[in-house]
């Protein structure tokens, strides 16, 4: 069974006038995406 890779990155829906885009190559690095992360999923469960 092959194994499923995680996407390099990820497209969210748009802040403002600006593209949102999770990445996952910077390393051990910390910000506020989490509120990103929840706003997108909040939008998808409705």
């Amino acid at each position: 069974m092959p194994t499923q890779c995680p996407p390099t990155q990820i497209q969210f829906r748009a802040l403002g006038h600006r593209d949102v885009i999770g990445r996952f190559d910077g390393g051990r690095i910390t910000s506020d995406a989490g509120g990103v992360l929840l706003r997108e999923t909040d939008l998808r469960l409705v």
